[in-house]
């Protein structure tokens, strides 16, 4: 629907973080409201009466132990030709190593 709705690309919109993609949906439901009332109060109506869907329960915090069950399931989702493959490069990974070591000379953990 985002796409459709601004002409956005593939690539543009998985860089948008969940926040904003919500945040869009959300204010596309809104305009949709107002635009219901709009043509209602053109025909004649008050215009107050018109719901486009139905407003969802504010989000809720999992407790620990349905996160723990999500995160199970999405390793599951994981093809096993993945499963262990590093996207840090080594020569990155030497230069982490070099900063931990160089906090905990320091003092700084």
């Amino acid at each position: 629907m985002i796409i459709s709705r601004t002409g956005w690309t593939f690539r543009y919109l998985d860089g948008l973080c969940l926040k904003r993609g919500m945040e869009l949906l959300e204010f596309f439901r809104r305009e949709a409201e107002a635009q219901a009332k709009a043509n209602e109060k053109a025909r004649g109506g008050k215009g107050e009466s018109v719901q486009i869907g139905t407003s969802e329960p504010a989000w809720q915090p999992l407790d620990e132990a349905a996160a723990e069950s999500q995160f199970a399931m999405a390793q599951l989702m994981v093809p096993p030709s993945v499963l262990g493959r590093s996207t840090i490069p080594e020569h990155l990974r030497d230069a982490i190593r070099w900063a931990e070591a160089e906090k905990e000379k320091r003092g700084l953990n």
